[in-house]
């Protein structure tokens, strides 16, 4: 069955705003309420700690003689509570975080599903990132970084000057956006004040997307096209690129990285050092799908997981050695790239994919493997739709189809 394109909604416009150096301003957010502008004086960098993280049990309905046949648990459902156009799941702790379908973002208990809390004037595609797990943060509609205490929906720091456009990517010392004018800002996070701003080269100007992913002093940027850019976290200068070939242009290019290594799918996939972009192995796509190239990679401790065509693939971090293959898995997708396959997620035991065979009464089903040896064990059907969303912590997978959402037990 042919598929629409996914709808990304990955950048959005915001007005410039004039503002002050360092102008901060902070809301007040009422749990089950809406974030509100606060009038009591308090300090909005004065951050509580993480919420402890309720973990699910692992399912153990399934042992090594379980048939294959069985499918996840559904822990909640919700209907007609996610915007579309929402950019992702983002799981924080005790909250699960994503676009309303009421307008801007909202916080929902990962155990049960009830809303704890929303703010209706997020402009929810420019995205939306964890700090730490302390904070959420997030654009509204002038192009304001506003943010959030996960749990609560208490609104703490702000940075009117940040003018963003999309969330990039955030770490311990500060947030990256792309700003309006199409350039890469760092805001730090200690003082909500803008570090730098860097104009980017010609070839990624108007075509970086989101997300990025940032580590060891790196910030990796993709462009549509399929190209990739490192900036160094502590001017924006240009550290390294790579540049994709013509054939690679229609592959969605999302990065990953563990240590100081960045893994880059694309024709190849490849293991980049992070330092200065030299290529520490690369595996070419041959699966039956391998026009559609690899997706993007997920990486655990011991291994790197990616769709090698139509297929989930374990690699070995360490030379790029298939740990398994897609022959063994019993998995029978076709192309995927209309259902963003690069969503493949590694939740305690199980890996995580779409298959589109159109074999089903339902096109596409949610199919979980073992990780130790890529074995489907798992089948959940999901109705048609326009887009597809997953994400997962605690031991539970979140699926959004649509404006429907779903939590699943895992193995």
């Amino acid at each position: 069955m042919t598929r629409r394109r996914l709808l990304t909604g990955l950048s959005g416009a915001g007005l410039v705003v004039a503002a002050g150096g360092g102008t901060t301003a902070w809301w007040l957010g009422t749990r089950n309420g809406t974030a509100s502008r606060s009038t009591k004086t308090s300090d909005p960098f004065d951050i509580p700690p993480p919420a402890r993280t309720p973990v699910e049990r692992l399912d153990h309905r399934l042992d090594s003689d379980e048939p294959a046949g069985d499918h996840p648990a559904n822990i909640w459902s919700l209907s007609d509570v996610a915007d579309i156009y929402s950019p992702g799941l983002l799981p924080v702790r005790d909250v699960l975080v994503f676009g309303a379908a009421s307008g801007g973002i909202a916080g929902h208990d990962v155990t049960n599903g009830k809303r704890r809390w929303s703010a209706p004037d997020i402009l929810v595609k420019s995205g939306y990132l964890s700090l730490s797990d302390r904070l959420v943060v997030c654009a509204d509609t002038q192009g304001a970084l506003r943010t959030f205490v996960p749990s609560t929906g208490v609104a703490k720091w702000t940075c009117a000057e940040a003018e963003a456009a999309t969330m990039l990517a955030a770490d311990a010392e500060a947030v990256y956006v792309l700003t309006t004018g199409g350039e890469v800002r760092s805001v730090g996070r200690s003082d909500a004040k803008v570090r730098w701003t860097a104009t980017v080269p010609a070839d990624f100007r108007e075509n970086l997307i989101n997300p990025a992913v940032v580590g060891q002093g790196r910030l990796v940027l993709a462009a549509s096209n399929g190209s990739v850019l490192a900036v160094r976290t502590g001017d924006g200068r240009a550290a390294w690129s790579r540049t994709a070939d013509l054939d690679e242009h229609d592959i969605k290019v999302r990065p990953a990285i563990s240590g100081d290594t960045a893994y880059v799918n694309g024709r190849t996939l490849e293991a980049r050092r992070l330092s200065d972009g030299n290529t520490i192995w690369s595996i070419k796509c041959t699966g039956a799908g391998a026009r559609d190239g690899w997706g993007s990679p997920a990486v655990d401790a011991e291994a790197v997981y990616a769709g090698d065509g139509n297929h989930p693939t374990r690699l070995d971090k360490r030379d790029g050695s298939r740990m398994w293959t897609p022959e063994q898995t019993g998995y029978a997708g076709e192309s995927m790239t209309s259902l963003d396959k690069s969503r493949i997620l590694v939740a305690a035991h199980a890996v995580w994919a779409f298959d589109s065979t159109g074999m089903n009464a339902n096109p596409t089903e949610l199919i979980a493997a073992k990780v130790a040896d890529g074995q489907q064990v798992w089948g959940y059907p999901l109705p048609d739709f326009d887009t597809v969303r997953l994400a997962a912590a605690g031991n539970r997978v979140f699926v959004m189809y649509d404006s429907e959402l779903e939590a699943l037990t895992t193995f």
